[in-house]
């Protein structure tokens, strides 16, 4: 005889399995219905449910860097040269060239920004040293000639000797905007070529003192000198003269050089720059019979510079 308790135990097993079963078949078609009955359910974001968000890839690069650099000048050319209204005699000109000056040293600032993972472009500041075409420590004897006529209404040239010190002190500072593009930009090792324009700022000092000790000989009569008031200079002369000026010109420049990346942030430059400072300055000091005018005009330095670049953002 079968025992009624077990009966009823083992119906409500049965019917408790069933129910189950149904619940899961049902959970499985309403989540079909949700996605529209394509593959993926609600975390796939269709049929209305809340979408998972796509991951945005982040471009782990900077865009901005500082840096600075020194450098040396070891080659200049251009014009500088003094003109008198007296003639000089058997004397060459006192003052140097710029292929006879020692280059300056540059210190550079820059500030840039990289445009594509090759093209960089920046803005820098250039200070360079002064230089001493002419030093006061160096005095020039020579003679100078002048020519004047006569109350008569002859013409005499008078010989005068002459001695003269001068000091004079150029600067040239550069304001440039730069290109440069990258080669190889993957790698450590970055061989690179660019191009600025800017403008130029020249500053001179010229301090100078002349004394004329008096005429020594004449050369169209072989008489003696005269002093004749009509004549264009007296016979002893003494000046002195000291003057700052400062002139603004167009700037240029042309750079190749190698980089070199040290750590994330931080790459290393060596380059040659060639920069033209246009522009001209004149300078004008008494001297016999009127006036003594250093003038100087556009040069090209040839430099070589090194420095650190740092990536800030």
């Amino acid at each position: 005889m079968k025992n009624p308790m077990t009966h009823t135990l083992k119906t409500t097993l049965k019917f408790a399995t069933a129910t189950a079963a149904f619940a899961l078949l049902a959970s499985a078609a309403l989540a079909g219905d949700l996605s529209n009955g394509m593959p993926g359910g609600m975390k796939d974001g269709r049929g209305g449910a809340v979408p998972v968000p796509v991951p945005v890839p982040y471009e782990e690069t900077f865009k901005y860097y500082v840096g600075g650099s020194v450098g040396w000048t070891f080659s200049s050319t251009g014009n500088m040269s003094i003109a008198a209204d007296h003639q000089v005699v058997g004397q060459s000109h006192w003052i140097d060239s710029y292929s006879q000056l020692q280059g300056p040293h540059v210190l550079s600032l820059v500030a840039g920004r990289y445009i594509t993972p090759s093209l960089r472009a920046e803005l820098g500041i250039d200070y360079r040293s002064p230089q001493r075409p002419a030093k006061a420590k160096d005095v020039v004897s020579y003679n100078g000639s002048l020519t004047g006529t006569l109350t008569s209404g002859a013409s005499q040239t008078n010989v005068y000797a002459m001695t003269r010190t001068e000091d004079v002190i150029t600067q040239n500072h550069t304001f440039m905007l730069n290109a440069y593009y990258d080669l190889n930009r993957e790698g450590r090792f970055k061989p690179y070529i660019g191009a600025g324009i800017g403008f130029s700022r020249r500053y001179v000092t010229r301090s100078s003192t002349e004394s004329v000790g008096g005429c020594n000989t004449t050369l169209s009569t072989g008489g003696a000198c005269t002093n004749d008031a009509s004549f264009v200079a007296p016979t002893a002369f003494s000046s002195s003269s000291s003057e700052d000026v400062a002139g603004f010109g167009l700037a240029a420049s042309a750079m190749a050089g190698l980089s070199y990346k040290i750590g994330d942030r931080t790459t290393w430059d060596l380059g040659y720059r060639m920069m033209y400072h246009g522009g001209k300055v004149a300078v004008a000091a008494p001297s016999l019979g009127g006036f003594s005018t250093l003038n100087i005009g556009d040069r090209f330095d040839h430099e070589i510079r090194t420095g650190l670049r740092f990536d800030v953002w």
